[in-house]
């Protein structure tokens, strides 16, 4: 034996276990890392099927249990004719609660819903359009706010046909239903005030701006109330 030859012995064992350590610790990472590709693999597919909607009852369905999907698409104006759809639908519902909602169908009456509930509602959008264009994002379009905000609609459509049925089996609930409606229709803006806020990174309270809906909303109401095609909020309580 040689006069180092115990100390490269030293040498080449200490190696080794290095050698061997490196190699757990390599292994360990290839499993980690093939572990998180996996994952990704599995949770792109799902993020893809969340935003895939290539049918109105896709449409339908993902508007009335997760509208927050479609506005967070940054491209949900792709949805315009199936928004437009909705907002047919929404248009029809007004038609029925107008025409019976005195419990006896009555045609003029349902005629001034649709005239009044579907003016209500463009300018609500119009609105709601021109204040974050102005305060949030001007690269948003037309037709993407008018489709975030109809999305939301499919719920209130659902509380419309909830209070057609109201009229006639439980009428005592039917103004219970009508202030849901209205509330609803009203707290729409905010909520795309809010995400249009994140999806742009801006440092504003959209508070005001919501604010600010409600006094042009709520003046339209006041200026309306003796015309009898553009009040929409009037009420009629169900004799």
């Amino acid at each position: 034996m040689g006069k180092w030859d115990h100390i490269n012995k030293f040498i080449k064992e200490d190696d080794n276990k290095k050698n061997v350590v490196n190699y757990s610790l390599d292994k360990q990472h290839a499993k980690v890392s093939k572990r998180k590709k996996l994952i990704a693999q599995v949770k792109k597919p799902i993020e893809e099927f969340d935003y895939h909607i290539d049918s109105f009852m896709n449409y339908a369905y993902r508007s009335f249990v997760m509208p927050n999907k479609i506005i967070d698409n940054s491209k949900s104006s792709k949805y315009f004719y199936f928004a437009f759809i909705n907002y047919c639908i929404f248009l029809c519902m007004l038609y029925l609660l107008g025409a019976f909602h005195l419990r006896t169908f009555n045609n003029m009456e349902g005629i001034n819903y649709v005239i009044s509930g579907g003016t209500f509602a463009l300018i609500a959008i119009l609105m709601t359009y021109l204040i974050q264009m102005l305060a949030l994002n001007r690269s948003n379009n037309f037709y993407k706010v008018f489709v975030d905000t109809i999305s939301y609609y499919t719920l209130y459509n659902f509380f419309m046909f909830i209070e057609l049925l109201c009229v006639y089996l439980y009428p005592e609930y039917v103004m219970i239903i009508y202030t849901i409606r209205f509330l609803i229709i009203m707290t729409v803006p905010i909520k795309l005030f809010f995400t249009y806020k994140e999806m742009n990174k801006i440092e504003i309270d959209v508070f005001p701006l919501h604010i600010i809906f409600i006094i042009i909303m709520v003046s339209y109401i006041y200026i309306t109330r003796d015309m009898p095609w553009l009040n929409f909020f009037k009420f009629v309580p169900v004799q």
